[in-house]
């Protein structure tokens, strides 16, 4: 659910002096937004980086721009935008003993931001999350998404994104004149 907020001023209760601080907002407009959550586990090929799909859950979408995987800048929307994510592989069906969790954040398919968690004793890994986040500037048509690899050298199945740990997101900040 997205709520709207309409004010034209926000007063402080006091500030040093005591008396009341008055904050004039012109206009707050962080549109577009979109969000979606996984609603369901998702397999994922070892070692191969894969695009997470199937982020329906809790969909927030202002501009009909994101279809459940990718973002897509809309016409006259293009500026500074906050974009964030988070995969969380779980290992627990194959042997509790994964190597490597990296979630990435593409941009026209150029990776803008990574974060990578790795361990060198393979035999107490269940869950590896990753959380990333940037600031990048969107034109018209650029395309947003986030992608996992995973990595469990000695199992013999693939690992798979726990769902409800599996998000991305993002709302611009302020426009391009």
């Amino acid at each position: 659910m997205v709520a709207t907020v309409k004010v034209n001023s926000i007063e402080t209760t006091s500030n040093v002096s005591g008396t009341p601080k008055k904050f004039t907002v012109e206009k707050i407009n962080n549109k577009p937004v979109f969000y979606g959550q996984m609603g369901s586990n998702l397999t994922v090929a070892r070692n191969t980086e894969t695009v997470v799909t199937g982020l329906s859950t809790n969909e927030v979408d202002s501009h009909s721009a994101f279809n459940q995987s990718t973002f897509t800048c809309p016409s006259n929307q293009g500026g500074v935008y906050f974009l964030f994510g988070q995969i969380c592989t779980d290992f627990d069906a194959v042997g509790d003993d994964g190597e490597r969790s990296i979630g990435h954040i593409y941009l026209n398919d150029v990776e803008v931001i990574q974060s990578k968690f790795s361990v060198q004793d393979e035999k107490h890994s269940v869950f590896l999350s990753n959380n990333m986040r940037a600031m990048v500037r969107l034109e018209p048509g650029d395309v947003v998404d986030i992608r996992a690899t995973t990595n469990d050298n000695d199992a013999s199945a693939n690992a798979r994104l726990a769902g409800a740990r599996c998000n991305v997101g993002g709302f611009r900040l302020m426009g391009i004149t």
